[in-house]
């Protein structure tokens, strides 16, 4: 915190040399002891924290990641990171040398982490530094890995209840884009998926971090928020949204005379209940179409599960696998019995339908006895898994693509998947 500077002002008709000096020796120790208020204990803390969180991502980018790691080649880029971070560590000077083994560029790296903790000073230290450079390199460099600090994680634990009537998918070069939830603010409002959000409360969101600008979505039911969008035609729109309580992750069911949609926004723990129970309202032959658009996917269990109540066989029944690098493939199947009577789908997709959303979509259309229609857009191609764990060295959360997941019939989406019609894909 930065504290206020109470300056004296003294006049002297015409001050003898001596204390010229004395002021002069009493401003450099000022300027030093400035810099010497962090005891000794908590620095060196600080920069072995440091050296501990760096040595444990490292070492779980080299065992979970999903693909072989360039350690040298990586510390490069992390480095390359904090120096563009701010133009005024653009001098601070580079490893020169980070060897040939992990441990002598771990060694670089650390040192190059304290000169950039010294030269920050209050600012941040040196695990600061480090949690600084996983995140950037989670944003930039390393596909669909994300790190959210601990300082995140406890304003997200605080977080209202109450959204804008959206979702938000962050691609790969950094951009946000909306996913309005069908009826509530954002919708209203003329928003429509695939906007590009650019700007919230008058801020620029370009180069804002994921989870920074989730704090800034979310608040108390009621409150409000200016939001600023293009969209696919170049347009802007500028809108006051309400923040409200609503159901936009719920499973909901609409029906009319064209037949019944289900919206199935994400795939959670309530997903399977929420499905089960719409289906059991849908009038015999009537059609149905699932509506999976800006669906990100979710947990895979309840993917899996929710699309065993569409196909037939004896259970369990194996529906796909999960991949991992050097090690043997993961059987995923369900015993979730059949619901009877679907034997025609339509499937409503676009370019925010992803990961188990999309194995979802690919599990039922190799279903044998079932005739799918996919409709609306390309997916967006997310055919990976992650998993979180907490780095016990700096308390933040890293969640790492760790596999493949594939069809049993060998299906991948690595590009997305394509619409069709009925009749098809037979």
């Amino acid at each position: 915190m930065m504290l206020p500077c109470l300056l004296t002002r003294v006049a002297f008709r015409t001050p003898p040399p001596m204390i010229h000096i004395r002021l002069l020796l009493c401003l450099v120790f000022a300027s030093a002891s400035s810099l010497a208020q962090t005891p000794p204990s908590a620095v060196a803390n600080s920069n072995e924290g440091a050296r501990s969180l760096w040595e444990e991502f490292m070492t779980r980018m080299q065992t979970d990641y999903l693909e072989p790691v360039d350690e040298i080649a990586l510390t490069r880029k992390a480095v390359d990171i904090l120096a563009a971070e701010n133009p005024a560590f653009s001098s601070l000077p580079k490893p020169r040398d980070y060897g040939t083994t992990p441990e002598a560029c771990r060694s670089a790296f650390h040192q190059y982490v304290v000169a950039f903790a010294f030269k920050a000073g209050r600012r941040m230290d040196a695990t600061a530094v480090v949690e600084l450079a996983i995140q950037r390199l989670c944003e930039r460099h390393l596909r669909f890995a994300q790190y959210i600090p601990a300082s995140t994680q406890a304003e997200l634990a605080t977080l209202g209840k109450a959204n804008l009537g959206m979702r938000i998918e962050v691609s790969e070069n950094g951009r946000f884009y909306c996913q309005p939830f069908a009826g509530e603010a954002a919708a209203l409002a003329g928003i429509e998926a695939g906007d590009e959000l650019i700007a919230l409360d008058g801020v620029p969101v370009e180069g804002m971090n994921r989870w920074k600008l989730k704090v800034k979505l979310y608040g108390t039911d009621g409150s409000k928020a200016e939001v600023r969008v293009r969209q696919t035609t170049g347009r802007i729109i500028t809108a006051e949204l309400i923040r409200r309580i609503n159901n936009g992750l719920r499973v909901t069911a609409t029906s009319g005379i064209s037949g019944t949609t289900i919206r199935i926004p994400l795939f959670d723990g309530n997903t399977l209940s929420d499905l089960r129970a719409a289906l059991q309202t849908v009038r015999p032959g009537s059609p149905l179409t699932l509506d999976l658009r800006g669906n990100g996917g979710g947990e895979i269990p309840p993917a899996v599960d929710t699309a065993a109540l569409f196909i037939d066989g004896p259970r369990p029944l194996l529906l796909c696998k999960q991949q991992r690098r050097g090690q043997p493939d993961v059987d995923l199947s369900s015993n979730e019995a059949m619901m009877p009577g679907f034997k025609r789908l339509n499937v409503l997709m676009d370019g925010g339908t992803a990961s188990s959303a999309e194995l979802f979509i690919s599990i039922l259309t190799e279903a044998p006895a079932l005739r799918v229609a996919l409709s609306g857009t390309r997916t967006y191609g997310k055919d990976i898994w992650l998993e979180g764990a907490t780095l016990k060295n700096g308390g933040g959360e890293l969640y790492l693509p760790m596999g493949n997941m594939v069809t049993t019939g060998g299906k991948r989406w690595t590009n997305g998947i394509e619409p069709t019609t009925f009749g098809m894909k037979k």
